[in-house]
Formats: structure tokens, sequence, C-alpha cells
């Protein structure tokens, strides 16, 4: 059975069961809006390595669409992919300034790491609403 999330009304739909690897669904319009409390992405892997930096890619590749760019221009993305061997790195840094560092993505699947950009940009656009204050008069 899934399990209503109740963060703010209309941006989770259900969340699956815990420890299902599966991340909650999140409304399309809402993962446009949260995009907007994300100033720099920074990812690093191997370009000679296939299935290592996967989750690196595919977390770049979804947050640095074109729909995200366009609803966020000032989004900085710092894409570097090095011959010598290191671990896939992912860097996301924050409105506030907080940064969401992974340096070792071997681990991790992409919807994990998505999953806690959305939450803390979730937790960032409540703080917002309870100050007073717009994310969109910033950007």
């Amino acid at each position: 059975r899934c399990v209503r999330v109740a963060f703010r009304r209309g941006a989770f739909r259900t969340n699956p069961r815990p420890g299902s690897g599966k991340m909650a669904k999140i409304a399309r319009h809402w993962k446009r809006h949260l995009v907007k409390y994300i100033t720099k992405i920074d990812a690093r892997w191997t370009s000679w390595k296939v299935k290592e930096p996967a989750s690196c890619f595919e977390t770049l590749r979804q947050l640095a669409s074109p729909r995200n760019q366009y609803t966020n221009p000032k989004m900085a993305i710092n894409q570097s992919t090095v011959l010598h061997e290191v671990p896939p790195t992912i860097r996301i840094t924050m409105v506030d300034g907080h940064e969401i560092d992974y340096k070792d993505c071997r681990d991790y699947k992409a919807t994990e790491i998505l999953e806690n950009v959305y939450e803390y940009a979730l937790d960032l656009d409540r703080k917002y609403e309870e100050e007073g204050k717009n994310i969109n008069d910033s950007i």
C-alpha cells in the first residue's frame, strides 16, 4: 500500500513503502518550482567509465533539462569529464548556500539524490513562505 504524504498540498502524490527504492512521485509543476532553489550544479566523472557514473549523469540530465533551464535561467551547470580515474561526484548548491554533496555517487541511485534535493528545496520553500518571501523575485 502507498502512504499519503502531507508535506504540501499537490507536491507529492504518494509515497511508496519505505525501503522499496522508489521515489515519491512529485508533480511536474512542483519539480519546476523546486528547481528554482538550485543555484549551481557541479558534476564530475571519468569519461571512459560507463556504469559507475550512471547515477551522476542521470541526476545531471534531469536537473539540467531545457525545461528546468527555462524555469531557472540563473542556474549554473558545470560538467567536467576527466581522463584520470576519479569517483563520480555531484555537488548541488542551493539558494541559501547549503551544498548537497555526493563525493562518490556509485553507491546511490539517481532517484535517491533527486529525492534529497527536492526534499531540501521543499523545506526551503516552506521557510520562504513563512518569511513572506517569494523565490520568483530573486530569479
